[in-house]
């Protein structure tokens, strides 16, 4: 299991390490946000990296059921497949459309939250994420390929 999440965090560690480098061909204000969500990620997946180097070299392995490690997967999979759902949707309606959906939809089925509070801290989610970038740090969210597309036509 041990060489699974490992391999999940170099793919991570890359995807982060290439939009970095991406970034820094940008004009000055059009990577600080790339930067924001970047280097700490980076920092993350390399503190994840050093904590699995020390966790295999100090300490030895428990004995893994049969049927433990599928499952283990299995759940890293489908945290996977709502992480590319929630970018495709986002690339597809924008933020402020697909955020509350997603992180609603996430606490209600993962996390076991009611409905009525998962839709609440979706909102709510939304509402800081449009407050915090559009608003005070003057960021205009992405809308979306189909959200801006179907804006267009309407006017």
């Amino acid at each position: 299991m041990q060489r699974f999440e490992t391999l999940v965090t170099l793919t991570m560690l890359a995807i982060f390490s290439g939009m970095v480098a991406m970034a820094s061909t940008y004009p000055a204000g059009a990577r600080f946000m790339p930067y924001v969500i970047g280097i700490p990620s980076i920092g993350l997946c390399l503190l994840q990296l050093a904590l699995d180097l020390r966790r295999s070299v100090g300490v030895p392995a428990a004995p893994v059921e049969a049927d433990e490690e599928p499952v283990e997967i299995a759940a890293e999979l489908k945290t996977w497949a709502y992480f590319v759902v929630f970018v495709g949707g986002v690339l597809l309606f924008g933020f402020l459309v697909c955020a509350p959906f997603l992180v609603t939809i996430y606490l209600w089925r993962e996390a076991k939250v009611r409905p009525t509070y998962a839709l609440i801290a979706g909102c709510t989610f939304t509402l800081a994420l449009h407050l915090m970038f559009e608003r005070l740090l003057t960021f205009r969210l992405h809308e979306g390929f189909v959200t801006e597309w179907l804006l267009d036509s309407l006017s």
